[in-house]
């Protein structure tokens, strides 16, 4: 879920002192620290040993102005130098064998929930999927009434954006995203196959070389040669399927830092090019019909809304007339200084496409200025107050 403990960054201070008395009587002292986990010392404190395995971190908390720490309380039960409990900014952690391996518990609650699609016509009845950041994956087959977890096969239950093939039932196909991994759930074992996908632009791969041939240090190469965004792991957030996937096998994926992804062979492979900011994308829309005019619209965090007209080759901004704040302060709201994430989900754009965008042209988008319409394919915007609710809001 998160990056590997990175040893590296200097521990900025001491966030958790336990002191044990083993059955012999000896003293042994637990210390957590922001950076790096748990230290165990036998002997008074004069010598120290690093217990890491298999704990994770995550960069998010080094992304608020002052940081917040990667871990931060240690509990030991009654059984001190065998049952151990983490708590830190990825999650929570438990060790049965004195901290020498940990595991991570699973705490979030399944009500966050991050996709949900409705599955093309069975008969008289449809399909729903649920996709959650915590839970895993959800599925119904009768219109909700009764619902599976869906969770053979998931590397982690941190889910995102979830879609039907347009073929569905026949060829039984869901695909969705977690980190670092397009998902696909096919077949009579209805087991997840994640398809694991990285960064490899040219620059990567320059410095993965370096790397190896002149012996410099791990992530040396990246360090030299990657922008911030490029370093950042991959996280797909939001998937589109080509109206008419079951022939062209077009999806597009927009991620956290690294803009939007195109595959043509049903997500085995990825065209990584990409001419606009690489910000988090909070909304992709396909026209329906994308085969002809290749339209699609991304809706990117305190960037505004783009566009492209040649099959995802190139973007371009369309933000004529729309309005959006930049500004992680846009609302004075004061659960916003409390949840960073929260001050920086204000500036989400979201956005819906009309069904019979070939004839009317008409896209729909809201941002915390209110809702917005374009009947001219993106090319401006106007305004709508169908309710005072949905005006401006500071």
């Amino acid at each position: 879920r998160g990056r590997l403990l990175d040893d590296s960054k200097p521990d900025r201070h001491v966030r958790d002192i336990e002191v044990v008395v083993d059955p012999d009587g000896t003293e042994v002292v637990y210390v957590t620290t922001w950076n790096s986990a748990v230290h165990v010392s036998g002997d008074a404190g004069g010598s120290w040993q690093l217990l890491n395995q298999g704990i994770t971190c995550d960069n998010q908390a080094d992304s608020y102005s002052e940081g917040v720490p990667h871990y931060r309380d240690l509990e030991t039960s009654a059984q001190p130098r065998r049952d151990l409990f983490l708590a830190g900014f990825d999650g929570l952690y438990r060790s049965t064998d004195g901290g020498q391996s940990w595991v991570q518990f699973e705490t979030l609650p399944v009500y966050l929930i991050r996709g949900m699609d409705v599955s093309p016509a069975d008969g008289d009845r449809h399909g729903l999927a649920v996709t959650t950041y915590g839970g895993g994956a959800y599925l119904s087959v009768d219109q909700g009434e009764n619902w599976i977890i869906a969770n053979q096969g998931l590397v982690t239950t941190r889910l995102a954006d979830v879609e039907f093939s347009t073929e569905y039932p026949s060829d039984a196909r869901i695909f969705g995203l977690s980190k670092e991994r397009f998902l696909v759930r096919s077949g009579p074992e209805a087991v997840w196959d994640p398809n694991f996908i990285i960064y490899m632009g040219w620059r990567r791969i320059v410095g993965a070389n370096l790397e190896r041939r002149l012996k410099f240090s791990p992530d040396f190469g990246t360090r030299l040669f990657l922008t911030d965004a490029e370093r950042r792991r991959v996280w797909p957030m939001q998937l589109e399927l080509s109206p008419e996937f079951e022939t062209d096998k077009t999806i597009l994926i927009g991620l956290r830092s690294h803009g939007v992804w195109k595959s043509t062979d049903a997500g085995q492979t990825w065209d990584r090019d990409w001419s606009g900011p690489t910000g988090f994308v909070t909304a992709l829309q396909i026209s329906p019909d994308f085969d002809n005019d290749g339209t699609a619209f991304v809706a990117m965090r305190r960037s505004g809304i783009y566009v492209t007209r040649n099959g995802a080759r190139s973007w371009h901004p369309a933000n004529i007339g729309f309005r959006f704040y930049a500004n992680d302060k846009a609302t004075e709201s004061p659960n916003y200084y409390i949840d960073p994430p929260l001050r920086s989900a204000v500036n989400d754009v979201l956005m819906v496409i009309s069904p019979d965008f070939a004839a009317d042209q008409t896209i729909f988008a809201s941002s915390v200025a209110g809702l917005f319409r374009s009947q001219d394919a993106g090319r401006s915007w106007s305004q709508l107050t169908v309710n005072p609710s949905l005006s401006d809001v500071p």
